[in-house]
């Protein structure tokens, strides 16, 4: 018998939805919620990202695809409780979530990160694109 914690209703949402696949278990379903929000799995699955999910822990090509296949009726039917359908129309908002990690991961606080994504918002650019702007953002705030 094991005991999982989550942090609010959407993530235990997401949790019984994942497991209820078959050869996807408590350890996996974890490792998934730990590689991204219900938010951003959710709208991986709508956009059918088999490359996002497979990079999450114990999930490979196959498996992603399974997720994909199994869930993605399931959350546009029920248009389950984290709102997925809507992130899945505004591919910004990831991007946005992915180029702030990126720039934490190079050392920037979170809140710079935040900031200097936030000033790249109105352009709807990919990942890549928000990163050099938000760097080059930083560079010229540094300079200051």
């Amino acid at each position: 018998m094991s005991l999982c914690g989550f942090y609010d209703k959407e993530e235990l949402k997401m949790f019984e939805l994942l497991t209820s696949i078959s050869k996807i278990g408590p350890k996996v379903g974890l490792g998934i919620l730990s590689f991204a929000s219900p938010k951003q799995i959710g709208a991986y699955i709508l956009s059918e990202d088999i490359a996002k999910l497979s990079k999450a822990p114990g999930v490979g090509k196959k498996t992603a695809e399974r997720i994909v296949l199994e869930l993605k009726d399931k959350i546009d039917k029920n248009n389950v409780e984290f709102e997925a359908t809507l992130l899945a129309n505004q591919p910004v908002a990831v991007s946005q979530d992915e180029a702030v990690d990126a720039l934490v991961a190079l050392g920037y606080s979170l809140q710079e990160s935040k900031d200097a994504v936030q000033k790249c918002k109105k352009d709807k650019l990919n990942t890549e694109d928000i990163i050099k702007k938000s760097l080059s953002y930083l560079m010229s705030k540094s300079l200051r």
